[in-house]
């Protein structure tokens, strides 16, 4: 089901699957080594494609954050030999643009947030350390007040573990899609 709903562009239908049991349908594959991402890049699907992101669909399991760049393209080596490097052409050629605009976005949602933290702690009065450090992991640790203002200039993304993904989609993916399968 969730192969499908990210196929069709479902996002409601993805959360819902996600919210009710199908957290490792995320990173599931078919019977073409295909997983989730894999359909959602192809079919240019880019809220699909941002939310199994944030979700952690390109870590190595649920209970990892780190981004695994090998895994923005599909297996091919179950092919035939004469079939991998044109399918691993094609493969690339289809997958590649939305994860440029992906890695676009993270960069603008990760700019974003730091903005934000710096203006946040702009407004802080001059004080000793202890006492920054202190409101610092309060406003690291408590989204009230940075949920607020996040949701008033815009910024989709406030969870930490979602910024600490992004950060890595960053980092690792555009020298991921130089990588030859």
């Amino acid at each position: 089901p969730m192969l499908t709903a990210v196929r069709e562009g479902h996002l409601e239908i993805c959360k819902l699957l996600y919210a009710n049991g199908a957290q490792n349908n995320i990173r599931r594959t078919d019977d073409s080594e295909w997983t989730p991402f894999h359909f959602a890049a192809m079919n240019d699907r880019d809220q699909v494609l941002r939310w199994l992101t944030l979700h952690g669909t390109l870590c190595a399991d649920s209970s990892s954050e780190s981004v695994e760049g090998d895994l923005i393209y599909p297996e091919t080596s179950h092919y035939p030999e004469r079939c991998r490097r044109v399918n691993r052409n094609i493969i690339r050629d289809l997958i590649s643009p939305s994860c440029v605009r992906l890695v676009e976005w993270a960069k603008e949602v990760t700019q974003t947030h730091s903005a934000l933290v710096m203006f946040l702690l702009g407004t802080l009065p001059p004080s000793p350390e202890t006492f920054q450090s202190r409101t610092l992991q309060c406003l690291s640790g408590h989204p009230g007040v940075r949920k607020h203002i996040a949701d008033f200039v815009g910024l989709e993304v406030t969870k930490g573990k979602h910024l600490r993904i992004l950060r890595q989609v960053v980092d690792v993916l555009p020298s991921s899609m130089n990588y030859v399968l």
